[in-house]
């Protein structure tokens, strides 16, 4: 297993904003309590709606197409 340097940013890949993408938050139990499929260009006002549930704790993005893991937002 090759290890992934870890990306950290306060903006979003540009990449990701052209990707079609599948949002799944997650509360304190790792247990998913939400989801959404969005346009890249979406994924900002779809990942602040989901985070003002106080009940979710992380999100976790995947592309949507192949299923792939993306990238994680979590609250500041």
């Amino acid at each position: 297993m090759h290890d992934c340097p870890v990306f950290m940013s306060d903006t979003i890949p540009d990449k990701q904003l052209q990707r079609l993408l599948l949002l799944r938050a997650y509360d304190e139990k790792h247990m998913m309590v939400d989801s959404e499929v969005v346009e890249g260009n979406q994924l900002e006002g779809f990942s602040k709606a989901m985070l003002a549930d106080e009940k979710v704790r992380y999100i976790n993005v995947h592309n949507a197409e192949p299923g792939c893991f993306a990238f994680k937002i979590e609250r500041a």
